[in-house]
């Protein structure tokens, strides 16, 4: 029986990942948690030994998560912006792996805030920026998946469709899709269907409230999800992506989470869990 791998994203405690977070992977594991997702936004502090030995030593996978800057966007409009993402996603790809990682996903394929018309430059440059590295992972053992975000956060891929068009685009085996029911919940005619149309290409998902705090107290229909991904037999990484106060003004997270992260985080996946049994079986 297929069964999900629940993935605690470590920016519920910290946006940039250092040796000051190694405990963190612990805390997953005590948490009930399967893998850590860390993000690899800035990598100056990233210690890929350190961390590869940590997880290793606590029998917990890490997913890796990246989102492209401004001066390093594929599909930016001067040559130099271009070229910098190219080699900015490289690195991301090359430490993924070094820390023995074998998914980098995310906003891979512009950067964050972009607003304006997408036009079929725009989708030519981000396929050719992931082709790039895709094949550079490829060797290395590296998925990358694109995370649609919704049009306030990014012009370019924002539904399950757009993402699978993406990756038809590159053309390259090891080009996954990584959804995000809290992006979902705003684009999606269907949660249901979008979820059925990317499951056989999926290669994480985030399972966010619309509001961003705990799971099952919103508007997501998650149930339409877990029934998406049991028919499929969907058994990768699916989990919590919350986020820490200091991360308030980028994720615009105003309102923060109704009590202490570990308390939420621990009932959301309870939650999850019940969802699991009563689609998967128990």
């Amino acid at each position: 029986m297929a069964r999900l791998k629940y993935s605690l994203h470590a920016t519920g405690w910290t946006p940039i990942w250092s040796n000051d977070y190694l405990h963190l992977i612990d805390h997953a594991k005590e948490l009930g948690f399967d893998a850590l997702e860390i993000p690899l936004i800035v990598t100056s502090g990233v210690d890929a030994a350190a961390t590869k030995a940590r997880a290793s030593a606590a029998g917990i996978e890490i997913l890796c998560s990246g989102l492209c800057l401004p001066q390093a966007d594929p599909t930016g409009e001067d040559e130099e912006t271009r070229n910098n993402a190219h080699e900015y996603l490289k690195e991301r790809v090359r430490l993924t792996a070094e820390i023995g990682a074998s998914t980098l996903s995310g906003l891979l394929y512009s950067t964050h805030g972009r607003r304006l018309m997408p036009t079929e430059e725009h989708w030519e440059r981000a396929a050719a920026a992931l082709r790039e590295a895709a094949r550079f992972g490829r060797d290395l053992g590296v998925t990358l998946g694109i995370e649609p975000l919704n049009r306030f956060e990014n012009f370019l891929i924002n539904t399950a469709e757009q993402a699978l068009r993406l990756r038809e685009m590159i053309g390259e085996p090891n080009v996954g899709v990584h959804l995000d029911s809290f992006h979902m919940n705003i684009e999606e005619d269907n949660l249901y269907e979008a979820t059925a149309k990317a499951a056989p290409y999926l290669c994480h998902f985030h399972l966010c409230e619309n509001h961003r705090g705990e799971v099952g107290t919103g508007l997501v229909n998650f149930d339409d999800i877990f029934r998406a991904l049991a028919e499929a037999g969907y058994s990768g990484t699916a989990g919590l992506e919350m986020f820490a106060p200091s991360m308030a003004p980028a994720a615009c997270m105003w309102r923060g989470t109704p009590g202490p992260m570990d308390d939420v985080v621990a009932r959301s996946l309870a939650h999850l869990k019940r969802l699991e049994a009563k689609y998967y079986g128990s």
